[in-house]
C-alpha cells in the first residue's frame, strides 16, 4: 500500500507526505538426501566401489556402506515493512532556497526454517545402501541407490546421522530501523557557467538486530533408540525429484512439534547480535550550465565529508556481552563533466571517491577470546591469565580473537570514467566508454595483529591488562580490511532507431551494449583473484517493434564465467565460479486508441523471462593430493529457477 499528499499554497512552497507499507508471507517444504561418502562418515565410511570415467574426475562412482538423511525442511518468512517521509521546499527568492527532507523506514522479519530428519537407523544401525552417482559434464548429476525410500516400513524418524538429534528448529528474528533526516540550501545564479550552488547535511543513524533462536529437537514420545515410524497421519506421498532419480517419502512434520513427538532444547551458543551506525554527511555541490568559449558544458562537481560511528553488541565466548564502538572519516571529492565538443556529440569526463559499506553481519561483535598458557599462563586455575611469561608479537602473543569485526572501514574506491557520444537522432545513438576504479581497503578473511583493548575488557580480563597493558595487543582471524585491486575496461554500446534508415522499417529499433572488464584484487601474500560477481565479458541487445498501438520484443543478455558467492552448508557465504549464462526475455502487447470508446487507453502486455530456463551452474577446480591444480574443473552446483510469466491490463484516463 502506497500513498502520498502534496501541498502547494503557493509557486514558492511545496509539502509532500508519503507512506509505504508491504507484508510479505513466504512458506515451502524442502525435500531431499544427504549421503554421506566420506571416510569419517556414518558407521565407519562409506565404501567406493566401481569407478568409470576418462578424466581426473569420474563420470560414475558405486558407494556402498551408505546411509542417507532424508531432509524434510519447512521454510518460511513473514516480513513488514514500514515507511514514512517528508519533503519540504521553500524557495525564500528568486535566487536561494531550501529544502527540509524527513524519512523513517523499519523493517520486521520473522523466518522459520525447521529440519526433520529420516533414515533407515540411528547412526547407521538399519539397513546401508549402494549408490550410484552419475556426473555429467553439466553438473544435472543423478543417484541411482537399492532401497526405496519412499515406503513407510523402510524409513524412520531417527538420528541417521549420530549427531544427538532428530531435528533442528531456526526461527531468527531481524529487525532493522533507518531515521534520515537531509537540510539544504541552494542559490540558483542568473547567468554564467556555475548555474546552481547546493550546500547541504545529511543525517543517517541505522540499527539492525539478529538473533538466530536455534533450537535443538531430541526424541520424545514415542521414540525407542531415537527412532520412530512416521506417523501414518503425516504422509502425504512421495517426492518427484525428476533428474536426479532419489525420490523419497514426504510428510508434514508440523504436528510433531506439538505433539510431543519431539523434544525441544534451546541452543546455547546461539547467535544473537546488533549493529548500529551514525553517520553525518555535509557536502556542498556546484551545477554547470554554460559555455566554456564555445563549447557547452553541462554537469556538477562537489565535496563530501563523511562522519561515521559505528558499534555492534555481541556476545563473548562464554556469554559476556561484548560492545565495541569505532569512528572513521572521509573526504570525497567528485566531478561529472560532459562537453559538447559538436553538434549532438559530446564527450563526458568524470571523477569520483567513494565508500561502500561491509555487510552488517560482518561488523557483527560475536567473537570468541582466548589466551595462549605458554604466553600468558593461568597459574591460580581461575580460567583466566595472571602473569607474562614471553610476550613479543606479533609471534608470542596472549589472545587470540575471531568472529566478526565491528572496526571494519569501508570499501574505497577512486573512479575514472571517460566517454564519447554521437546521437544521430532521438531513438540512434553511439557510444564509446573507458572506466578505472582503483581499489582498497577491500575486506578479506585473514589474520593479523590488533589493539584488543575493548573485547579483553569486555571479557572481564580489565584488572590483568591495566597491570599489563603491553597484551592488548593480539592476534585477530577474521574479516579485515587488507587488499587492494582495480576494475578497468571498456564499453560500448550502440541505439539504433532503424526508420532512420528506411521508411520501411519504421517502427523497428534496437539496443546493443557490449562490456570487457578486468576486475581483481590482491590479497596480501597470494596473486590476484578475481571480484566476486564480475564477469570479463558481458552482452546485451534486444530487438523491437512499436508503432500504431502494438508493441513487440525480444532480448538477450550474456555474462561470462565469474567469481559468485554462495551459501554453503552452514549458511555461510563461499567462493564458486559460475558458468557463463545467457537469459532471453520476450513481450508482446497492444495499447488501444479508439477516441469515445471505454478501450480507449487499454494496454494488454504479455512477458516471459528466462525464456529458455537458463540454470545457474558453477564449477570447482580440481586439485591433486599434493594441492596443486590439476587445471580442471567439475561441476558443483546446477539450479534451475524456470520461466516467469507476466501479464498486465491497464486503463489509462
Amino acid at each position: 500500500v502506497a500513498g502520498s499528499l502534496q501541498f502547494e499554497p503557493t509557486d514558492r512552497f511545496s509539502l509532500t507526505i508519503d507512506g509505504f507499507y508491504t507484508g510479505t508471507e513466504d512458506a515451502g517444504v524442502f525435500r531431499g538426501t544427504e549421503t554421506p561418502i566420506a571416510s569419517w562418515s556414518t558407521n565407519g565410511g562409506a565404501e567406493v566401489g566401481t569407478v568409470a570415467g576418462s578424466g581426473p574426475f569420474a563420470d560414475t562412482a558405486t558407494y556402498s556402506n551408505v546411509y542417507p538423511i532424508l531432509r524434510t525442511d519447512t521454510q518460511g518468512a513473514d516480513s513488514d515493512i514500514y515507511a514514512i517521509g517528508g519533503n519540504m521546499e521553500w524557495k525564500a527568492t528568486d535566487n536561494l532556497g531550501f529544502v527540509l527532507d524527513y524519512g523513517y523506514s523499519k523493517l520486521n522479519r520473522n523466518d522459520v526454517n525447521y529440519e526433520s530428519y529420516a533414515g533407515t537407523g540411528r547412526n547407521g544401525s538399519g539397513p546401508a545402501d549402494t549408490l550410484t552417482f552419475t556426473f555429467p559434464r553439466n553438473g544435472e548429476y543423478s543417484i541411482d541407490g537399492l532401497i526405496d525410500y519412499t515406503t513407510p516400513a523402510n524409513v524412520l524418524l531417527t538420528d541417521p546421522g549420530g549427531w544427538g538429534q532428530v531435528g533442528f528448529l531456526r526461527e531468527p528474528e531481524i529487525n532493522d530501523e533507518l531515521h534520515q533526516l537531509r537540510a539544504e540550501a541552494y542559490w540558483e545564479f542568473d547567468g554564467g557557467l556555475v548555474d546552481k550552488i547546493t550546500a547541504g547535511w545529511l543525517y543517517t543513524d541505522r540499527t539492525k538486530d539478529f538473533d538466530n533462536n536455534g533450537t535443538f529437537l531430541r526424541p520424545g514420545t514415542g521414540f525407542v533408540n531415537s527412532s520412530l515410524a512416521i506417523p501414518a497421519s503425516t504422509i502425504i506421498g512421495s517426492t518427484n525429484s525428476g533428474s536426479i532419480g532419489q525420490d523419497i517419502i514426504a510428510y508434514d512434520p508440523s504436528s510433531l512439534l506439538t505433539s510431543g513427538a519431539y523434544l525441544l532444547e534451546r541452543a546455547t551458543d546461539d547467535t544473537e547480535w546488533e549493529v548500529t551506525e551514525q553517520v553525518h554527511n555535509f557536502y556542498i555541490q556546484a551545477d554547470v550550465d554554460g559555455d566554456l568559449g564555445s563549447v557547452p558544458v553541462r554537469g556538477n562537481f562537489g565535496l563530501r565529508y563523511v562522519d561515521t560511528s559505528q558499534g555492534s553488541t555481541g556476545t563473548l565466548a562464554g556469554g559476556r556481552v561484548n560492545n565495541v564502538e569505532y569512528d572513521y572519516t572521509n573526504w570525497l571529492p567528485s566531478m561529472n563533466l560532459s562537453f559538447e565538443v559538436m553538434q549532438d556529440t559530446f564527450i563526458r569526463v568524470a571523477f569520483a571517491q567513494t565508500i561502500t559499506r561491509a555487510r552488517l553481519d560482518q561488523l557483527a561483535a560475536n567473537q570468541n577470546l582466548t589466551f595462549r598458557p605458554q604466553v600468558c599462563p593461568d597459574t591460580n586455575a581461575d580460567q583466566a591469565p595472571d602473569t607474562v611469561v614471553g610476550f613479543n608479537p606479533p609471534a608470542q602473543v596472549c589472545f587470540d580473537l575471531s568472529g566478526g569485526n565491528p572496526t571494519l572501514e569501508p570499501y574505497r574506491s577512486t573512479s575514472y570514467d571517460i566517454s564519447f557520444e554521437k546521437y544521430f537522432s532521438p531513438g540512434s545513438a553511439i557510444i564509446v566508454a573507458a572506466f578505472y576504479k582503483d581499489l582498497s581497503d577491500w575486506v578479506v578473511s585473514l589474520g593479523e595483529t590488533a589493539d584488543l583493548t575493548q573485547q579483553i575488557q569486555n571479557r572481564g580480563f580489565g584488572a590483568f591488562l591495566a597491570a599489563n597493558p603491553q597484551v592488548a595487543i593480539g592476534q585477530f582471524n577474521g574479516p579485515i580490511n587488507f587488499s587492494d585491486g582495480k576494475i578497468a575496461g571498456v564499453e560500448g554500446t550502440v541505439r539504433v532507431n532503424f526508420g532512420d534508415l528506411t521508411d520501411s522499417l519504421d517502427g523497428f529499433g534496437g539496443f546493443y551494449s557490449l562490456t570487457y572488464s578486468d576486475a581483481e584484487i590482491t590479497p596480501p601474500g597470494t596473486s590476484a583473484i578475481p571480484i566476486p560477481g564480475y564477469s570479463d565479458l558481458t552482452w546485451s541487445g534486444d530487438v523491437f517493434y512499436e508503432k500504431n498501438g502494438f508493441r513487440a520484443k525480444i532480448a538477450a543478455r550474456y555474462r561470462g564465467g565469474f567469481l559468485s558467492e554462495v551459501p554453503n552448508f552452514a549458511g555461510g557465504l563461499e567462493g564458486a565460479e559460475a558458468q557463463s549464462e545467457t537469459i532471453v526475455d520476450a513481450q508482446i502487447g497492444y495499447t488501444f486508441t479508439r477516441e469515445g470508446s471505454f478501450l480507449n487507453g487499454v494496454q494488454v502486455l504479455a512477458e516471459v523471462f528466462n525464456l529458455t530456463d537458463q540454470p545457474f551452474v558453477t564449477q570447482n577446480e580440481l586439485f591433486g593430493t599434493n594441492g596443486t591444480s590439476l587445471g580442471q574443473s567439475f561441476p558443483s552446483r546446477h539450479e534451475l529457477y524456470g520461466r516467469t510469466f507476466q501479464f498486465t491490463l491497464r486503463k489509462s484516463f
